[in-house]
């Protein structure tokens, strides 16, 4: 349960904007043949990205199961920049030194170099263009796509601002300057009187989003479509071959997964891992990530079969409840914030 502070700065974050504590991993490849390159690697098309675009993906075994997720943008025709979350960064360099010949396209992980601040919020647009100093509009900022950036210089100091869709619909905008330029960002930032959205504030904004995080809702146990992110624009089924791609082309085009990750309002709070049984007892689902939100109640991201209805009301159970647990969830649509 949120603390009387998190949930001001929830209300702040979903009201109007606050600093959210996300961690970011930020890396970079270039070369002459980069996103052809990364093009072979993960689910989504990279070939025809724009300057100044990107696209959210996910990287695959040849078995087709996870092994990250992470937004690629393009800088520009030999340059790219790799947003994920920490826990994503070893399985993506292990998987890019495998396959990648480093005289194509060169991944460096400069994470240490780079001081990096995450805003959401629906005034977020407004507080980049104080932030920039008017470079960026808040017009402009507000009409961007997901993953669309752009560098703009400040005072001599290069900072690169990011459209994410990692909170869902809420907007949310990664700031990185140059650690060697000192401590300008963040003096920018902490000017802004922004509230500060802790990990548990955005872990509660992310589920009410629908947006399932890598070691938590989806492993590497888990196919692509399972995690939903064929609906959240993370695969292109037009693009040319790519690792894993033969277990995603035959879910889409010949079949379906058998479970899902889907929405479930709970009746009380319950812990990860907790079974989810219909009303013959049968196990059909589990929880991955139980929140409690102020605008919600306790709700969760679950893994649960295909053939459960929306609005089927399902029994909890989880070890250490007295049994039964008395706990019941219902099965939503997600998201659950629209």
């Amino acid at each position: 349960m949120l603390t009387p502070d998190e949930q001001q700065a929830y209300e702040a974050l979903r009201q109007a904007a606050a600093v959210a504590d996300l961690p970011v991993h930020w890396s970079r490849a270039s070369g002459p043949q980069v996103f052809a390159a990364l093009n072979g690697l993960v689910t989504n098309d990279v070939a025809s990205l724009r300057d100044g675009h990107g696209v959210y993906a996910a990287a695959l075994s040849a078995k087709g199961k996870l092994l990250c997720d992470l937004a690629i943008l393009r800088d520009d025709a030999t340059t790219a920049r790799l947003l994920m979350a920490p826990a994503c960064a070893e399985p993506w360099f292990a998987m890019t030194r495998k396959f990648i010949n480093p005289r194509l396209a060169r991944l460096e992980d400069d994470q240490a170099e780079w001081q990096i601040h995450v805003l959401a919020g629906p005034s977020v647009p407004s507080a980049v263009a104080e932030v920039t100093g008017g470079a960026l509009s808040a017009a402009a900022v507000a009409g961007w796509a997901p993953w669309q950036h752009e560098a703009v210089t400040l005072e001599g100091v290069p900072l690169r601002v990011v459209r994410t869709a990692w909170l869902g619909a809420t907007p949310t905008v990664v700031l990185a300057a140059p650690r060697s330029t000192g401590d300008g960002l963040s003096s920018r930032v902490r000017a802004l009187g922004l509230a500060v959205a802790s990990a548990a504030v955005c872990e509660v904004v992310r589920v009410e989003a629908g947006r399932p995080a890598f070691g938590l809702d989806m492993t590497d146990e888990t196919l692509a479509q399972e995690a939903i992110l064929d609906t959240l624009d993370a695969i292109s089924f037009t693009k040319g071959c790519y690792t894993g791609q033969e277990t995603v082309a035959r879910v889409h085009f010949r079949g379906h997964v058998n479970r899902l990750l889907r929405g479930v309002r709970l009746s009380e709070p319950v812990p990860r891992g907790a079974v989810l049984q219909d009303a013959s007892g049968k196990l059909v689902g589990d929880i991955r990530t139980a929140v409690i939100s102020p605008t919600f109640g306790p709700i969760a991201l679950a893994m649960v079969r295909r053939e459960v209805e929306v609005g089927q009301p399902l029994s909890v159970q989880w070890e250490g409840a007295l049994p039964p647990s008395g706990a019941t969830a219902e099965l939503l649509t997600l998201p659950f914030a629209r």
